[in-house]
Order: C-alpha cells, then sequence, then structure tokens
C-alpha cells in the first residue's frame, strides 16, 4: 500500500520535468536530408576554393600573338641596322621578331645609306627609294655634267655637252630614268626656252620621226598633240633630218640631222 501511494505522489512531479525539457529545446528542429551539408568544404579545411575563371593560364605582362586582345602590328626586317626595313617583307604580329623594326622604306636593307629619310646625290643610287635616280632635289642640283631643276612637279636636267640625238637621249635614260624632254603644251616650251637660256642656243629635244618617215613621234612614246614648228619645218633638208631640235631666241622647232652634235635637256621622272 506505502509504494503505491510512493508512485502516485511521484508522476505528477516526473511528468513537469519531461515538459521543462521539451520547452528547452530550440524552435526550429527540422531535421536535415541525409547526406546534405551548408558547410563550405574549403571553409572548415581552410584551403582556397579552385576558381576555373582565374585558372585559365592567362598571364600579364604584355600582348603576344596569340593571346586574347593582340592587336598585330607591322614589323620589318633590319639587316643594315638603319632603323627601316624592305616594305616587301613586312610581318604582321603583336611582338616583333628579332631584328625588325616599325618603319618600311629600305629599298636596300644591305646599305644603310639608303632608305626613305636620306636625300638624294649624284651617285646612281636612288637613295631616299623614291623609285628615281639622282632626281633633282634641294641636294642634288647637278650631276653627270648637267644641272638639274624641278619646275610643277618636273624635273629638267639641262646639259650643256654637245651630243648626238641618241648619245643624248641615251645619258638621260641611263642616267636619269628620264627620256629627251616632252613638251606637250606651250607652257612647257617657255620652260624649256628659259632653262636653255642664252648659254644654250638650241637644243635636242625629244621628238623624232626615226621609225616611221614623216611621223613624229616622243620618245617616251607620249602622243604627239602640241607642236611648235618654225615656218616650213619639218622639211627633211637633204632627205636626211629626223630628230628635232629647239631654238632657244625663238622657242620654234626645227628638224636636223641627228648626228649633229647639240645640248639637250632631259625630262627627268620625279
Amino acid at each position: 500500500m506505502t509504494w503505491r501511494i510512493a508512485i502516485v505522489l511521484l508522476c505528477p512531479l516526473l511528468l513537469a520535468c519531461d515538459t521543462a525539457g521539451q520547452d528547452e529545446r530550440p524552435a526550429d528542429t527540422e531535421a536535415e536530408p541525409a547526406g546534405s551539408s551548408t558547410t563550405d568544404p574549403a571553409a572548415s579545411t581552410g584551403e582556397p576554393e579552385d576558381d576555373d575563371a582565374g585558372s585559365s593560364g592567362s598571364t600579364s605582362g604584355g600582348s603576344s600573338s596569340s593571346g586574347p586582345g593582340c592587336t598585330p602590328l607591322p614589323w620589318f626586317p633590319d639587316l643594315d641596322d638603319d632603323g627601316f626595313g624592305p616594305d616587301d617583307a613586312v610581318v604582321m604580329t603583336c611582338d616583333p621578331p628579332p631584328d625588325h623594326v616599325p618603319s618600311g622604306g629600305d629599298c636596300n636593307d644591305a646599305d644603310p645609306s639608303v632608305n626613305i629619310t636620306v636625300d638624294e646625290v649624284c651617285d646612281a643610287v636612288d637613295n631616299d627609294c623614291d623609285g628615281f635616280v639622282d632626281e633633282p632635289a634641294e641636294t642634288n642640283t647637278s650631276c653627270g655634267g648637267c644641272s638639274l631643276f624641278e619646275i610643277e612637279s618636273r624635273g629638267y636636267a639641262v646639259c650643256p655637252e654637245p651630243s648626238s640625238w641618241s648619245e643624248a637621249q641615251a645619258h638621260c635614260e641611263t642616267g636619269f630614268g628620264g627620256t629627251l624632254v616632252v613638251i606637250d603644251a606651250s607652257a612647257e616650251n617657255t620652260e624649256v626656252v628659259a632653262l636653255a637660256g642664252a648659254k644654250l642656243p638650241a637644243i635636242w629635244i625629244g621628238l623624232s620621226d626615226l621609225r616611221t618617215e614623216g611621223a613624229f613621234v616622243w620618245a617616251d612614246g607620249t602622243p604627239l598633240e602640241f607642236t611648235n614648228w618654225n615656218a616650213g619645218e619639218p622639211n627633211d633638208a637633204a632627205a636626211n633630218e629626223d630628230c628635232t631640235q629647239l631654238a632657244a631666241a625663238t622657242g620654234y622647232w626645227n628638224d636636223l640631222d641627228c648626228v649633229t652634235p647639240l645640248p639637250y635637256i632631259c625630262e627627268v621622272a620625279l
């Protein structure tokens, strides 16, 4: 009887204890699915995360020919160390190859005295790489016994040494890359007269009918449009006058025997 009374007295106390324990538990007790975790593995190990974007292999310190953002530039080989290279040997790349420079304009990469910044002189060389040899320039006013002039983008070589028409034409070709002067308008005829001046009373010009009698043509093949023949000319006197002289005193033309020695004026390419 006594033990039953004890149980009855203890049961209310046990129920109160159990209820108090439940009240002390956190409100959010929902269990997470098995195998899941919100913990960052990197944080738990102390090691940095493996960022794919940061490990793509890109490097700093300049562009390369294959890297992103590369802008290819022209580079020219410079074998003579003059700072210029031949235009026809250009390569396009981001970084300069060995012995290459960023400037072209060298028509002879074996000669450091030849490139687009060099002044033209009389030496049978295209010093300034403009495609012409010994042409008139501020630094080249005489060459091969001739005085050089530039008038309205045309170049002239005034040569006082008397020569046959063929000899004069040959000197114009080999010495200056031009021909005996071609006069295509009255204004140019006046310029040529002024170049000849009082010292050269008669000169050869580049007109002849050596190929076909009576059909006068210019030495460079330019069609004959302007003429300034003297009265009664050309008359082919003695059937042996196939070349043309200009009389500086009047500016008129006359056909003459081609072997006659005369001064001459070359038209020089510029």
